[in-house]
């Protein structure tokens, strides 16, 4: 079995998805966030059998939710979610090295 990891930007994503959210709706806010990490744990069960993104990062693949992606690395025994972010922003830029 696998370890799912969330590292501290991903974190932080999510905060900041359900901050915006919640400007306008708090109870969706919270469901949205539950739902983005129900398909979180799905990348942990299963992880080669989403997309890869090798053109932002080596080895990067993501998942979606809606209009957001779910950017993860498979390390070993552990999958590293890497970032949450919507799907629509300058996803080169954000992976630059």
């Amino acid at each position: 079995m696998v370890k799912l990891v969330i590292l501290p930007a991903a974190r932080v994503d999510l905060i900041d998805i359900g901050d915006f959210i919640a400007l306008d709706n708090r109870p969706r806010a919270a469901s949205f966030v539950a739902e983005i990490e129900a398909k979180i744990v799905e990348v942990g069960e299963r992880p080669d059998s989403f997309q890869k993104r090798d053109e932002l990062h080596k080895g990067l693949r993501h998942a979606r939710h809606g209009r957001y992606l779910i950017f993860f690395l498979e390390k070993g025994d552990e999958v590293q979610i890497v970032r949450v972010i919507e799907g629509s922003r300058d996803l080169p830029r954000l992976f630059e090295a």
